[in-house]
């Protein structure tokens, strides 16, 4: 398969091992990443038979079988007030500048692309109610407060926006996917397959796989019996889904757990 154009992909189920089948193994510097590639790539999807996986990547460890969830603390901005300049509807471009919120400031470490995938709500004043995609964005100029990037748009603005305009700026959600634990971090993004990947600081982010459709082995964070709906547990388990305040439910349990730490076979139900 010709990983190199890291197009949208379905595949049979041919009993090849998904994980395996998966691996990219391109980098920028000749090296081999076992089920790694590059940034532009995090949120790629591939599909085989009835089980979904996205590219993801992460500044924590990951361990095979334990839930992942976006870090939402480190993804999203602040509302963001009065930093668009007047844009006509049907611009495909926003330049977002910023003026006081350190949220951006700390958002601000962007290179190209950096909010590629993510999105920009229009929060409230002229344009509110909307939601764009980004296409991709150039490189930040300026520092702190004063953050300059220019925001490439899926889609043409629908409304004018103009100085009246508050915005929130959410990153791909497959960037900088961090353990879940329960009453923290709901945000679902899927269950690590593959083998465990070791971060360093030195390195950089490392790459994995995360399914979200589908069988697969899920860490247990107690006694389940199966079909019983499961969401986030402790440390990456799962647990039995018991009201709205237990978190989002991600699956179904297909067969039942003995204990804390035992894998099981569960159904997620993330995203198809």
């Amino acid at each position: 398969m010709d990983t190199r154009n890291f197009s949208q992909g379905r595949y049979a189920n041919d009993g090849v091992n998904v994980p395996v089948k998966l691996g990219i193994y391109e980098s920028t510097n000749g090296d081999d990443y076992d089920l790694g590639c590059v940034p532009a790539n995090v949120g790629i999807v591939r599909r085989f038979g009835d089980r979904t996986f996205f590219l993801g990547n992460s500044l924590v460890t990951t361990v095979a079988g334990q839930y992942y969830t976006a870090d939402e603390s480190a993804t999203t901005s602040d509302e963001l007030l009065n930093y668009l300049p007047v844009t006509a509807a049907g611009a495909t471009q926003l330049v977002v500048t910023g003026s006081s919120s350190a949220a951006w400031a700390a958002l601000g470490t962007a290179t190209k692309d950096y909010y590629k995938d993510g999105f920009i709500v229009i929060s409230n004043g002229a344009g509110e109610g909307y939601c764009y995609k980004i296409r991709g964005s150039t490189a930040a100029s300026g520092t702190g407060s004063s953050l300059t990037s220019t925001l490439d748009l899926y889609d043409a603005l629908a409304i004018a926006v103009d100085a009246s305009t508050d915005v929130m700026i959410v990153l791909n959600h497959y960037k900088y996917a961090i353990i879940c634990n329960t009453g923290t971090d709901h945000v679902p993004l899927g269950v690590q397959v593959g083998a465990p990947r070791t971060y360093s600081s030195v390195t950089g982010p490392i790459y994995s796989w995360y399914q979200t459709w589908g069988y697969c082995s899920v860490d247990s964070a107690g006694q389940e019996a199966a079909g019983e709906i499961i969401t986030s547990g402790a440390g990456g388990a799962v647990a039995i889904q018991t009201g709205f305040t237990a978190g989002i439910a991600i699956g179904v349990r297909v067969t039942k757990n003995t204990g804390n730490d035992d894998f099981g076979l569960a159904y997620l139900t993330i995203r198809p």
